[in-house]
């Protein structure tokens, strides 16, 4: 059952998610590893009791290599003692290598004084046994420390507290437990987790063999036990809500819970009447650790499988060892059952365990307990206890949550309950990769249908209405396969919006009549018409948008009515007709739902919104605090869309110019979005570039740096290095530094936006010019001509080439390089440059103090090169273009009278000395 990596340079990627699922890597480097020894065989024998996917490698430089391509992996190195002079201090820091194992078969301390300079060394090791003793507690250390625990304090649980406030992943495994136990499975539910293992590389092929061929032969308890892939396929399943995962693994889940039960059952008048102890040592976060002192008296529930022990000692032990790791508390977690309570069934695992001698007692999954005391450990000041309380079946806060739970999504039962719960609570992407999965597994036309409806609302409320759109098509492809009685979408219309902003138009799909126009109104939130103009609206639409505002009226009428309503300026008709049809949906809403409904506030959005887009932004603002006002009060404080709504009013607020208020409303997006969101979403990218020119606003380059920064970082992942976006963020970057006087830096990022432009944009692109004309004009600032000339000279050859009636421009640039040529004592250029710019000011309209300019600098560029004659020719006619010149212009010209004065003397002294 050997399934190990020989002498590899490369992590085969087939693998790397293996790793990734079961949270650690176990690597064996030696140079005199011979896998035909025998000796040899043994020691890689015991290994694979331990672990069977250790990676062994005979070639240090191959080891490193490996070591560089496994970011994210805690890995432990197993090594020998001369070797391991020599290898360490390369990798000793790397953060994915966790601990290393000195396997040493001489004993003198003299050879291992050199380990006490690095810390991840845990332990030297003579005797094989051991050391795979103290793997084995390692390992079953890191997945002790990887079960998800969900803590809800006592101020949370109440009839009047919004459940979404609770933590998730509570909800997620209660909701989970509920829908798999109900769940009927079959043989060909082992073959199709058979077959996802294979695909995902879940496990090695002869461990997957052996599941398949010998499942049925051991017990679920033996298989959770096994030290292969099953244990860490489930728990990284649970603990990253991985749909995929999850539903492939039901089958074993619910037997698992089965055998627990059963056993349970058999054996609970065994455990007597009376309380007793069992023990469990991790470590927790020491933010986590902080929220389970202050929810004492709350409820903390083990989102998987529990695993517990009878020995205090051995249990202590790994609270300590936990300990050890940075930033984690040891926790040493006392719980006291009652055999009689049974909403969480347990039973002693040691009969049916893998490892007979482990005496456990195995916990089904999401077992709930009343958190009691929390002191330090007795004998480890760096250990803490913590008493918790097998909940009863009848207690009271349970009851409250389950209660809550159960309202929450009443209308749906197995995955689609918890896919509702999952929009519900704005974890739409996590709702959206479970939809996605039992699209695959399901062919029922009436189930396709209510999921891509669900990706389509999904997809509108992430702003992505193309495919928002795409979803739609396929629900009507679909509808056409089913008859009217098998779908529930037949009589609906489909309506969403596509390209409003550049074409003021929405698309309408539908199919049947139109009765139930307002529930698709309802739904997306967009106006569905046939022909809309922003101005000139058909009769037809009007007539469609009055018919389903009684409809939508007609559904919502109930005996409550609420008089609270904004009243709607009927002239809006006629000017925005979709704003005023939005106004008639909000005030019908108003009259009869309660006043602080989901639905209300979302009105009251889509109503801001559009009020923005006609840029009256006050009016746009307002209706954007009713709206935040509802949902701050419905919604968790981590909501993606409370996120949504900080940026909008932010950005409203920037365009009203108040960029104090702006930067408020947009960090608070970003508070929340870094919370809830992957490091490189675009939602992220998005508001950083956004509080980045808040701050540019504001004249606070330096912040506006950081946050530009942070956006580039983004781009800098994601997308080409030739990209567009990345010559804008460039750009920006550049212009924040131009801005602080740091020219170098400066140029540093405008030549990089250049760059990319140079690639990407047509030869006559307008970029192409300001980045020639902000370059030189910043080798100015830092004195370096010859470098501005080169920019300026590119300005100027740009706008020959392609705008070439822009006189204007082309007298500017060469009189600037005539100007830079006259600093760099260039003179005959400077007078060329200038000569220049004289013959282009015959084509712009008559403005003598150009032509004087030009005249006077020529006749100063020739007087350095000793051509005074010359000099005084062109002085003479700067000086007649003067007298033409106004009075507020003379003062650009200076004393030109003067020069020439000055000139003549010195032309007649020269003649008389010639003379």
């Amino acid at each position: 059952m050997n399934d190990h990596t020989s002498s590899q340079a490369s992590i085969d990627c087939r693998y790397l998610r293996q790793y990734i699922a079961q949270g650690y890597l176990l690597i064996w480097l030696d140079r005199n590893i011979d896998e035909t020894n025998e000796e040899c065989q043994n020691i890689l024998k015991l290994l694979n009791n331990v672990d069977n996917t250790i990676n062994i490698f005979a070639n240090p430089d191959e080891c490193v290599d490996f070591f560089t391509e496994i970011n994210g992996i805690k890995t432990f190195l197993i090594l020998n003692n001369i070797l391991g002079e020599q290898i360490i201090p390369l990798i000793h820091d790397l953060p994915q290598l966790d601990q290393i194992y000195i396997f040493s078969r001489t004993n003198s301390s003299s050879d291992h004084e050199w380990i006490k300079e690095w810390p991840k060394i845990k332990a030297v090791h003579s005797e094989i046994t051991s050391l795979c003793n103290t793997l084995k507690m390692m390992i079953r250390q890191t997945n002790q420390d990887s079960i998800v625990t969900s803590v809800i304090s006592p101020n949370e649980i109440n009839e009047s507290t919004n459940p979404n406030e609770l933590e998730p992943t509570f909800m997620y495994s209660q909701i989970f437990k509920d829908i798999l136990l109900k769940m009927n499975y079959s043989d060909n539910s082992i073959a199709e987790f058979i077959t996802f293992c294979r695909n995902k590389n879940f496990g090695s092929p002869i461990n997957i063999n052996l599941f398949e061929k010998e499942y049925h032969d051991k017990s679920p308890i033996w298989w959770y036990t096994w030290p292969a892939f099953i244990y860490s396929t489930l728990n990284n399943g649970l603990r990253k809500l991985e749909g995929d995962t999850i539903i492939k693994m039901g089958f074993f889940i619910r037997n698992l819970h089965d055998q627990i039960q059963q056993l349970y059952d058999e054996k609970r008048d065994s455990f007597g009447k009376n309380s007793f102890k069992v023990y469990r040592g991790q470590g927790l976060s020491k933010e986590h650790f902080e929220k389970v002192v202050k929810a004492k008296g709350g409820l903390l529930s083990f989102n998987n499988f529990l695993s517990t022990s009878e020995s205090k000692r051995v249990s202590s032990m790994f609270a300590l060892s936990a300990s050890t790791a940075p930033d984690t508390i040891g926790v040493l977690f006392i719980m006291s059952i009652d055999p009689s309570i049974s909403s969480t069934p347990f039973a002693c695992s040691q009969k049916y365990s893998f490892s007979a001698e482990e005496k456990e007692i195995l916990f089904s999954m999401h077992a709930i307990f009343r958190i009691g005391n929390i002191k330090k450990h007795v004998r480890y000041d760096q250990v803490y206890e913590i008493e918790l309380q097998l909940t009863a079946d009848d207690d009271q806060d349970l009851r409250i949550l389950t209660d809550w739970l159960s309202k929450d999504v009443e209308d749906e039962i197995g995955w689609k309950r918890l896919c509702n719960l999952l929009i519900k609570i704005g974890q739409l992407e996590k709702a959206e990769e479970f939809y996605n999965t039992l699209i695959e597994q399901t062919s029922d036309v009436k189930d396709l249908i209510h999921y891509y409806g669900q990706l389509a609302s999904i997809k509108f409320q992430q702003d992505d209405k193309k495919m928002s759109m795409s979803y739609h098509m396929k629900i009507k492809e679909l509808e056409k396969t089913t008859s009217s009685n098998n779908s529930d979408f037949n009589n609906k219309i489909i309506a969403t919006i596509m390209n409003f902003s550049e074409n003021n138009k929405t698309v309408m799909f539908h199919s049947g009549d139109c009765t139930l126009a307002s529930e698709a109104v309802l739904k997306c939130d967009v106006m569905p018409m046939e022909e809309f103009q922003e101005k000139q609206v058909s009769a037809n639409a009007f007539r469609f948008y009055e018919k389903a505002l009684a409809d939508f009226e007609r559904n919502l009428c109930s005996t409550t009515i609420y008089n609270s309503v904004d009243p709607v300026d009927d002239d809006l008709k006629q000017t925005c007709p979709l704003l005023w049809f939005q106004r008639k949906m909000l005030e019908i809403r108003q009259k009869y739902l309660p006043p602080t409904h989901s639905d209300i506030a979302r009105s009251y959005s889509v109503v801001a919104s559009l009020y923005r887009k006609r840029e009256d932004h006050y009016q746009a603002l307002s209706f954007y605090q009713k709206s935040i006002d509802i949902y701050e009060k419905i919604l968790p404080s981590n909501h993606p869309f409370l996120a949504c709504l900080y940026n909008n009013i932010g950005t409203t607020y920037k365009c009203t110019g108040e960029y104090s208020q702006a930067l408020f409303f947009v960090k608070k997006s970003l508070e929340i979005g870094e919370k809830v969101l992957p490091p490189d979403h675009p939602d992220l990218n998005s508001t950083y570039g956004n509080i980045g020119n808040i701050y540019q606003l504001l004249n606070e380059y330096s912040n506006a740096i950081v946050y530009y920064e942070k956006r580039l970082a983004i781009h800098q992942q994601q997308l080409p290095s030739n990209d567009l976006k990345l010559a804008d963020d460039y750009g920006d970057i550049g212009l924040m530094y131009n801005k602080l006087n740091d020219y170098a830096n400066g140029i540093v990022y405008y030549e990089k936006r250049l760059a990319i432009h140079q690639q990407q944009l047509p030869s006559n692109d307008m970029w192409l010019f300001d980045s020639y004309e902000h370059i030189g004009t910043m080798y100015i600032k830092l004195n370096d001509y010859v470098n501005a000339i080169v920019f300026y000279e590119k300005a100027l050859d740009f706008t020959e080439n392609y705008f070439p009636s822009e006189y204007a421009t082309m007298f500017v640039y060469s009189c600037r390089i005539a100007n830079l040529h006259g600093k760099n004592e260039n003179y005959w250029q400077s007078v060329f440059f200038y000569q220049k710019a004289v013959g282009i000011n015959r084509y712009l309209s008559s403005n003598p103090l150009n032509l004087a300019l030009c005249y006077n600098n020529i006749g100063a560029a020739y007087t350095k090169l000793g051509e005074n004659w010359e000099g005084l020719f062109y002085l003479e006619n700067a000086l007649k273009m003067k007298k033409s010149c106004s009075s507020e212009d003379e003062s650009c010209l200076g004393s030109i009278e003067d020069n020439v004065n000055r000139l003549k003397e010195l032309l007649n002294e020269n003649e008389h000395q010639s003379g």
